[in-house]
Parts: structure tokens; sequence; C-alpha cells
């Protein structure tokens, strides 16, 4: 064949060799063209398997970032979710040096939040301050004032306290700051306290006794400290009876019923400041079932009526009190007086009992329950 007939028929043959070849590259075996071009619409077409040494990624995996909680936020998203209840199996342990600790508690802030709260109006305090954002609660000054130390308020608690016949040397106030801890179900939990002294002004005639006084800021009480912070654990170790009663054997007992012989009666003491004692005796009677009928915190009053005095001497065991088949159905009243003294202590006399006719060792088992509440 003429070379020239060679070269002719090359430049027809090449190209559609190469047309056929791009065609044939379209073609997927068990597919026909109407199967393939189906395919690449809809991305059917058949996956490349992974190797063995890789893993594909789940596409239904998110990655998340932690955000920072605030004790707000905590706060708002705990009073939709349980109320603020503390978990029952959150444990508190007690971390930092011996000079700066705190609580370290296994749940989140919102349910930790309205605990604390309560813990300070269970401890006679009256809470002063209450800020979410910061995490921060903070009392009055021992319970009783409504404003700062140098305000009406607590003038007029140092009035009425005068009227008592006596005047503290200190007042103390409690704040207690939380914040979020190395995850989302721990918590950190800080007490600390600001105290106040008194100081006498100077007397009118040298040598005599001054009738005035001013307070003053003053160091703060470590010892006060240290055993609020002990029973904050013991607050925040949930329900568990056995945690509890080994914690609170660690806690110095802060009431106690004494028995007068010579005069046949008995009296509560309690070692706490008497604004302290008259929050925590309210709150008290009223877990106890009684009703206030009157109550004078000025002078120390409260004039108490129990409408099923039975239910008191449930787990009291006290020679001598043992209540017969139908007895205590009747009403009872009684009046509890709470007086100063000058150590710093207060005292609770029960008087004007009426009613108790069939009720043995009434004041014996009433200063046994209101004992064991105000320890």
């Amino acid at each position: 064949m003429p070379l020239s007939r060679v070269k002719a028929l090359a430049r027809i043959v090449l190209p559609a060799a190469g047309i056929m070849l791009l065609a044939g590259c379209s073609y997927i075996p068990g597919m026909g063209k109407d199967d393939a071009r189906e395919a690449r619409r809809t991305g059917s077409l058949p996956k490349l398997e992974v190797p063995p040494v890789f893993t594909a990624p789940d596409p239904a995996l998110v990655t998340s970032v932690p955000r920072a909680a605030t004790a707000s936020g905590e706060a708002a998203k705990g009073a939709t979710a349980g109320g603020g209840v503390l978990l029952k199996s959150a444990s508190v342990s007690v971390e930092g040096s011996p000079d700066a600790r705190w609580l370290k508690v296994d749940a989140a802030p919102a349910s930790v939040w309205p605990r604390l709260s309560s813990f300070l109006q269970e401890e006679g305090y009256q809470l002063d301050r209450q800020d979410p954002k910061l995490g921060i609660l903070e009392s009055d000054w021992t319970g009783g004032s409504a404003g700062g130390p140098d305000t009406g308020g607590l003038q007029g608690l140092l009035k009425g306290i005068t009227r008592l016949f006596f005047v503290p040397d200190h007042m103390d106030r409690v704040r207690l700051r939380m914040e979020r801890g190395e995850s989302d179900g721990e918590t950190r939990v800080f007490l600390t306290s600001q105290r106040m002294e008194r100081v006498e002004d100077a007397p009118l005639v040298p040598g005599g006794s001054s009738d005035s006084f001013k307070w003053q800021m003053g160091q703060s009480n470590r010892d006060f400290e240290a055993e609020m912070l002990k029973r904050l654990m013991v607050y925040l170790s949930g329900d568990s009876a056995e945690a509890r009663a080994q914690l609170a054997a660690s806690l110095q007992p802060r009431a106690r019923m004494v028995f007068d012989a010579n005069k046949d009666q008995r009296y509560l003491l309690v070692q706490q400041a008497y604004p302290v004692v008259l929050n925590r005796t309210s709150m008290a009677i009223e877990r106890l079932g009684f009703d206030v009928v009157k109550k004078d915190a000025e002078n120390g009053v409260l004039q108490l009526k129990h409408a099923q005095p039975r239910s008191l001497y449930e787990g009291v065991i006290l020679r001598g009190a043992e209540l017969k088949e139908g007895s205590g159905a009747v009403p009872v009243a009684v009046t509890l007086q709470l007086k100063p003294l000058k150590d710093g202590d207060t005292r609770i006399d029960m008087v004007d009992v009426a009613g108790d006719k069939d009720l043995p060792k009434f004041t014996a088992v009433l200063g046994e329950r209101l004992t064991q509440m105000l320890r």
C-alpha cells in the first residue's frame, strides 16, 4: 500500500479510536446507559471500600466544645429541671490548704445553689444578698437587721437587745460563693465571714461607764469559718443517715438541756447569739408541728400551740415518758422565753404549759426535741 494512503487512513482511524476509548470510560459493568445516568444524578454510585487500617468518620457524631457555666445560667436551668434538689448520691469533700479550704461537691451548680440558701436560713441567718450571676450568697449581720452596720435596721436590733440587758461583743456575717468545678457536674463552694466588734465610746466622766458604743470591722474568725464549713459539708452530704452521723459526730454541739434540781425546771442553753437562736428556734418549732399564737421578737417570747402533741413523743427514748393509749390527743400550749446571756449564749425556758395533764414529762420531751434540732 502506498505510503500516502497509509497516512491518510491513519488520520481517519486514530481519531475514531480515541472517541471510542472515551465513550468506553463512561460505561460501568452491570448498568445500562440510562442506569448510569440515573446513578450519577442521585449519587448512588458504588462506594469505595475503606482500607482496614482506616476508620470512616461517623457523620452522626458532632464535636461539641464545652462552654463555661455561670451561676445564673445553671440556676435558671435548675429551675426547670428538678427544682434544684441536691442529688442524694452527691459526695462532698474538703479541698485546699489548711488556711484556704473549700468544698468540692459532686453535683451541678443548679442543684447546689438552692441548698446554700436553705443552709444559711436554717443556721439562723437572714439573707441580705443573692447574686446568681456571681454565685454569691451573703447573710445579714447575725441575721437580725435589714441593712449594713451603719443603717437604722441594725441600730433598731441593738436597741431591742439593749432592752434585754445585753449587747453582743461581736456580730458575724457569712458569705458563700460557688463556682463551676472541673466539669459540669462538679461545684466548688467557698465560705468566708466578716466580723464587727463592739467598741465602747469614751465615758463622759473619767473612770465611769460608757452608755454608748460603735461598731468597727474586726478580723474574721477562722475557727468560726471552719466550724461553719463542716456544718455545710454535713448539710450537703445528701440523705445518707450514716454519712451525716459520722460527720456530725465531729461537730461541737451548740445546744444542751440543763436541769435545775433546786427549782425543778429544765431549760435549753444554746451557744449562739440571741438573734440567730431566735431565727433557728422559730424554724424548729414549725417543723415540730407547733402553731405560733404570738411572737414578740423584741422580748424573746414565742407563744405556741400544738394540736397533736402525741407526735412529739415519737422517737424519744426517755424513762417515764411513755404515753398511754389514747393520750396526747388534746391540744397543748406552751411559751418559750428566750434570753441572751452576758457570755454570748442564749437561754430558752419553757413556761406557762397548759393542757399537758396526760403528757408525762412534757417539758423534758419538748426540750429533747428542741436540743436535737438546735445542735
